[in-house]
């Protein structure tokens, strides 16, 4: 299912339209201030990657919720000592980026 079909357009933030890189801060806030007229909190926004240190750290360090997408093993940077550490833990694993729709609920 596209990204486009179970996320609203304005609840979402790309990295090559904030100009920002991943794991730029800039980026993640500009999402959570983009969210705030809808009256969304960071613990009610989903960031989603392969990278828990460059990704997943720096948006639960902002309040967001993380979940860390092991489905690629290409892309996957995570250690198992990553994983344990409350700082970098993520609160959902996916193995499948189907898995989404019902972490969300859609």
């Amino acid at each position: 299912m596209p990204a486009e079909v179970l996320f609203d357009r304005n609840l979402r933030a790309l990295s090559f339209e904030v100009c920002g890189r991943t794991p730029s801060e800039r980026l993640f806030k500009h999402g959570l201030k983009q969210m705030q007229p809808m009256g969304l909190t960071p613990a009610q926004v989903l960031h989603v990657g392969p990278r828990l240190v460059l990704d997943l750290a720096h948006a639960k360090k902002l309040g967001m919720r993380t979940a860390l997408f092991a489905g690629d093993k290409e892309s996957l940077q995570a250690t198992p000592e990553q994983l344990k550490d409350p700082v970098t833990r993520p609160d959902v694993l996916l193995t499948e980026l189907p898995q989404l729709a019902e972490i969300v609920g859609a």
